[in-house]
């Protein structure tokens, strides 16, 4: 069957992955199978001796650690770990059928590249060779002076031994940038970061020892970060005393389970952030050494000293009382203050991250245990590095050639977001995945990676971790001879784009090299998977000794950094009047609702996830399917709708049908749209509803996506 761009959105996008998580219709897979001519792929049963082996999910960036029931070598079931000391061995339901992926019928059977750049451009076969060679001479020009644009990749799971060979590859091209996902967890420290005015050291949340945390939005009990360790914190408060106070618009997970609940208007966070820093200024409750670690705090006191708490909560439509005690609440106890990444939502705009991760600086939490702690790099990668860009802060229309790491993020955005970064004709974007994918709509050249079980891969620490980890997933099946390691392909693109590279061999030599500079450390402690006592890596005689305690399913978890680092900040870095002025209550023109899209981080992309898994994805409803607004019931009736209408969501950028259902908890004026994969058998016959809720949105000028005005209307 030949695909064009147009397909490839309607079907991995959505519509064929609406029908592919299901187990039935079975004439639909059978369809399928025709459509991708992999009968050779369909897993057979095995016959042999059972065995066992332990191992770590690679998709998402929790990284749990799980055990494989083996017949002959074959993982045919997975399960947890529980009661371990690294706290991640608890399954989602798509790490249980992480097996199935080796046979996901979107997976490529070799190097694919679109014929064009327009939607109705066909996806040809090509060789390996031909798209080396011909990705070498655009790489070749992209770095040129008169190409306009620089290379660039984005690694979505940064922190492995692959990251800094991209880092090294990168080096190689005047004005080369890395980039990471715009919706990662650890937002606020990279904030934090970007906010130092001298040298600060890598940062992690400690939030076993923290009293109070305070989100401005973080899915913190829906699938964020290592989320046994997060229900662990957070289920049984009345015994730990830890509170967990949540600022949000709408009532999330996380909103309900948490001891309060903050149900501002939209676009407000920014100013509430400077409300809750006129309460601690005004009352003294600040860091003592604020004043000598913050260069610019005379300009930030003046600022807030503006914001008084009770014009601040009726913009922001909360309790004046409750923020001023929120405001006391963090100043008197070891808190994190931390800003959420909504998977599909993506990252809260930049003067709000700014303006949150500032809250933890002016109480101290910053180098505290119980706060925002440092932490060291994996040996071998310590000092500094390439800097990390996020995708949405890179200048528009300046990247000329795109290197996108298939290993996802648990996140999304919008394609927009991406074309307005790549230069005016459109670049050239290469993709390395198993599958096809929603982004494989935006890619040029679709290169075939090891699908998870057929190669070693690295599982580096969670997002926001408070110590550097190390362990590996193992293979248990044999590769496809049409797929290639990640390191292997950068390899010989260097020798293409000629650029000099350190040839360490393959992808394991790669890791295998990592484990030994581990050893030659002496750092930090090996727990194994069984759960049984961790060992200092200074008890194993080498390398290769601690090689085979990860290959085992075993972590290597590094020792705490020193806490007596005490850099300097400027709390409001870059931050112009012309920003703080904006940072007020987003305007709605008469007749219109504000949009905006949500997401787990579970449920984002089909590519990564079994088809059998539709019971949890799609028909439970557990995980609202895309196509789903949610009204508050006030709202709806404005509009003519009740629950279960079908009505046409319309911005500047498109429309879109969506099944509206009234939701009591939705503050009045919103309208919430899931994204993720539609509901089975849905028919999807036009690009606007394939591409979804996320091409509704509109790409702000700091490149965040989370507010779109928008009209409802039934049909």
């Amino acid at each position: 069957m030949k695909l064009t761009r147009r397909d490839v959105l309607r079907f991995a996008g959505g519509g064929l992955i609406g029908t592919l998580f299901t187990p039935i219709p079975w004439k639909l897979l059978d369809d399928t199978a025709i459509w991708t001519q992999n009968w050779a792929w369909l897993p057979k049963l095995p016959r042999g001796p059972i065995s066992t082996r332990f191992s770590h999910c690679t998709l998402c960036p929790a990284g749990c650690t799980l055990r494989a029931r083996c017949c002959n070598g074959v993982p045919v079931g997975l399960t947890g770990v529980p009661n371990l000391a690294t706290k991640n061995g608890v399954l989602c339901a798509a790490g249980f059928a992480s097996h199935h992926m080796p046979y996901h019928p979107l997976r490529l059977n070799g190097p694919r590249a679109y014929t064009g750049k327009d939607d109705g451009s066909m996806l040809i076969p090509v060789t390996m060779d031909a798209t080396v060679e011909a990705l070498g001479r655009k790489l070749r020009a992209a770095a040129s002076a008169t190409s306009g644009g620089s290379v660039a990749i984005l690694d979505q799971r940064p922190g492995r031994a692959l990251s800094r060979a991209y880092q090294e590859f990168l080096s190689g091209f005047q004005g080369g940038q890395y980039l990471v996902s715009p919706s990662s967890e650890d937002g606020t420290l990279r904030a934090l970061r970007n906010l130092s005015a001298t040298q600060c050291p890598p940062l992690g949340y400690d939030f076993e020892n923290a009293r109070t945390v305070l989100s401005f939005g973080a899915p913190l009990l829906d699938g964020w970060g290592v989320p046994e360790q997060m229900y662990r914190l957070f289920s049984d408060r009345s015994a730990s005393g830890r509170k967990l106070i949540q600022i949000e618009s709408s009532k999330s997970r996380t909103a309900r389970a948490a001891a309060s609940w903050l149900p501002v208007a939209p676009g407000t966070e920014a100013v509430l952030a400077l409300g809750l820093a006129n309460v601690i200024v005004r009352e003294g409750l600040y860091s003592k050494d604020a004043e000598r670690r913050i260069k610019d705090f005379p300009r930030y006191r003046d600022l807030v000293l503006r914001y008084h708490p009770h014009p601040v909560a009726a913009l922001a439509g909360v309790d004046p009382d409750v923020l001023v005690d929120t405001a006391r609440a963090i100043a008197s106890s070891p808190s994190i203050v931390v800003s959420g990444a909504d998977p599909a939502a993506g990252p809260a705009d930049q003067t709000t991250e700014i303006l949150v991760a500032g809250l933890n600086l002016l109480v101290g939490n910053v180098g505290r245990k119980g706060g925002i702690v440092y932490r060291r790099d994996v040996p071998g990668t310590d000092g500094p590095g390439y800097a990390e860009t996020a995708l949405h802060q890179v200048p528009d229309h300046s990247i000329a050639a795109l290197i996108m790491d298939g290993m996802e993020s648990g996140a999304t955005f919008p394609h927009s977001l991406l074309k307005r970064k790549l230069v005016e004709d459109g670049g050239t974007v290469v993709l390395l995945s198993p599958y096809l994918s929603g982004h494989s709509a935006v890619a040029d050249y679709l290169v075939p990676t090891a699908s998870p079980w057929e190669t070693w891969e690295e599982v580096p620490a969670p997002p926001g971790a408070t110590s550097a980890s190390f362990s590996l997933a193992v293979p248990l099946l044999p590769g496809r001879e049409y797929s290639v390691d990640a390191y292997t392909f950068l390899k010989s693109l260097s020798k293409a784009s000629g650029v000099n590279l350190e040839d360490h061999g393959s992808g394991e030599s790669l890791l295998r090299r990592r484990a030994e500079m581990i050893a030659a450390s002496k750092r930090g402690m090996v727990y194994a998977a069984d759960g049984s006592e961790g060992k200092p890596a200074s008890s194993f005689a080498n390398g290769e000794a601690i090689w085979q305690s990860c290959a085992d399913g075993g972590t290597w978890v590094d020792d705490a950094a020193d806490a007596s680092s005490k850099p300097e900040f400027n709390i409001l870095g870059q931050l112009t009047d012309a920003d703080l002025a904006r940072s007020a209550r987003m305007q709605q023109a008469a007749g219109s609702l504000t949009l905006v899209p949500f997401s787990t981080r579970a449920a984002l992309s089909g590519a990564t996830i079994s088809p059998v898994m539709s019971k949890v994805f799609q028909e439970s409803d557990l995980r609202m399917n895309g196509g789903t607004v949610l009204l508050n019931p006030k709202t709806a009736l404005l509009f003519g709708l009740k629950n279960e209408d079908r009505a046409s969501v319309r911005t500047k950028n498109g429309l879109l049908i969506a099944r509206v259902l009234c939701d009591p908890t939705v503050k009045p004026g919103l309208l919430h749209a899931a994204v993720g994969p539609l509901p089975n058998g849905t028919p999807v016959a036009d690009e606007e509803q394939s591409a979804g809720v996320l091409s509704l949105c509109t790409i702000q000028d700091d490149g965040s996506w989370r507010f779109t005005e928008a009209t409802i209307e039934k049909v």
